[in-house]
């Protein structure tokens, strides 16, 4: 599993989260008849303050959280 810290921005302020996540597939480039692929971001877990809040959060929130990671990532 790896690691990153994202800002992600709560309802009143930003929270630091440290995101557990894996990645299926890989990177395929861009060719005449397909546009570039990259690999799909799963989270696994979700900390805030050493606390795994993953199990409280809502789909919405978690593909926020993917969107952050994939501009990190991508």
């Amino acid at each position: 599993m790896n690691y990153e810290t994202i800002n992600y921005e709560g309802q009143s302020k930003t929270l630091k989260l440290e995101i557990g996540y894996t990645t299926c597939g890989s990177y395929y480039p861009a060719t005449r008849e397909t546009p570039e692929e990259y690999p799909e971001v799963i989270i696994e877990e979700v900390f805030f303050e050493d606390v795994n809040i993953y199990e409280i959060l809502t789909d919405e929130q978690i593909d926020e959280m993917t969107n952050i990671l994939n501009e990190i990532l991508y």
